[in-house]
C-alpha cells in the first residue's frame, strides 16, 4: 500500500514539523512505501492533494491541524481515496470526531494497521466546502481578530480576542432561512456544524454527527454580554451551553444567512468573507480512517 503524506510544517507553532520528522523515521524503519510534500502557503495542501490523487495515490495522510485537514479534503474528488489524519496542530477537533488518538504515533499506527473506514459528509458553503464547522457573527469576528490583530500572542490569541471583541460588539440582525423557514432575528452568532467540536476542543454542537447527512445549526440568540461569557464555557463541559434558553439547536439540509450588517463568516476557522452565505448538504461524502 502506498501513502502520500501532506505535511503542514508550521501547524501547532512548528510542532507539526517535529512530529513529521519522527513519523518519517518510523515509516523508513517499517519499510512503508510513501511519498510526501510540505505545504508552503495557504491552500497549498489542496493543490498537493489533487496532484497526489491524479498521480495514483489512494491513501492520503494529513499531518497538521484542522485547517490542513480541511484543505486536503477539498482536494479529494474521487470516491476510492481514503484520508488519514495525524493530529499535529493547535486544532485537533476533526480527528476527535473520528476517535483518532491524540498521540501522533498512535494515530500513525492506526492508519498503518488500517482502521475502520468512516464515510463523512462534506458540506458546501457557496462554491467551496468545509469539513467541520462554519460560523457567522461574533465567533467569526473573534477568529478574524485572533488570526490578524492578536496573532503574535500565539496560544493566547483566541482567548484574548474573545474578550477584546466582545467589548465593542454590537448585536446584528440577520435573516436566516433554515430549509424553507425564514426568520429575522438579532443574534450574537450562528454556528453551522458538521462535527461537534471546533476552536480547539469546544463542543459547540453536541448533537452533530459527521455522517448523518444533516447540518446542525446552533443559534446564540440576543443575550447580555455577561450572560454569554457566563454560559459559553459550557462548550468545554460537554456542550452544556445548549441547555440555556437563549441557545437554540436545529437540524437542516440548507441554511442561508444574510444581513444588512458587515458580518464576517468563517469556514473551519478561516475567514471566507462576508454574508450572504449559503450552507448546504448536497450528498458528497469522503472516506476517512476512524478509530
Amino acid at each position: 500500500m502506498r501513502y502520500f503524506f501532506v505535511v503542514n510544517p508550521v501547524a501547532g507553532l512548528g510542532k507539526s514539523f517535529l512530529v513529521w520528522r519522527r513519523i518519517k523515521e518510523i515509516l523508513k524503519e517499517k519499510g512503508v512505501n510513501f511519498d510526501y510534500a510540505l505545504t508552503k502557503y495557504p491552500k497549498h495542501a489542496t493543490k498537493l492533494t489533487m496532484e497526489a490523487v491524479k498521480s495514483g495515490f489512494k491513501n492520503i495522510v494529513v499531518v497538521g491541524g484542522d485547517g490542513t485537514v480541511s484543505e486536503v479534503a477539498r482536494g479529494v474528488e474521487r470516491e476510492d481515496v481514503v484520508i488519514g489524519t495525524i493530529p499535529a496542530g493547535r486544532g485537533k477537533d476533526f480527528p476527535k470526531s473520528l476517535n483518532i488518538p491524540k498521540d501522533p504515533i498512535k494515530a500513525l499506527d492506526l492508519i498503518l494497521k488500517g482502521g475502520k473506514i468512516v464515510e463523512v459528509d462534506h458540506p458546501k458553503v457557496d462554491n467551496d466546502r468545509f469539513i467541520n464547522a462554519c460560523g457567522v457573527g461574533f465567533d467569526a469576528e473573534v477568529s478574524r481578530n485572533a488570526n490578524v490583530t492578536y496573532k503574535n500572542f500565539r496560544a493566547l490569541s483566541y482567548a484574548i480576542s474573545i474578550f477584546a471583541t466582545i467589548v465593542s460588539w454590537k448585536l446584528p440582525e440577520i435573516v436566516i432561512k433554515i430549509d424553507n423557514v425564514v426568520r429575522e432575528i438579532p443574534v450574537f452568532f450562528v454556528v453551522i456544524a458538521n462535527g461537534p467540536f471546533y476552536g480547539g476542543g469546544m463542543k459547540v454542537s453536541p448533537y452533530s454527527k459527521i455522517n448523518d447527512g444533516l447540518l446542525d445549526v446552533v443559534i446564540f440568540h440576543k443575550m447580555s454580554k455577561f450572560t454569554l461569557l457566563w454560559n459559553y464555557p459550557g462548550v468545554y463541559t460537554g456542550g452544556k451551553h445548549v441547555n440555556h434558553e437563549r441557545v437554540e439547536t436545529l437540524k437542516a439540509k440548507r441554511v442561508e444567512i444574510e444581513s444588512k450588517e458587515n458580518l464576517y463568516a468563517h469556514a473551519d476557522g478561516d475567514i471566507i468573507g462576508n454574508v450572504p452565505k449559503v450552507f448546504e448538504i448536497d450528498g458528497k461524502k469522503l472516506k476517512f480512517i476512524g478509530g
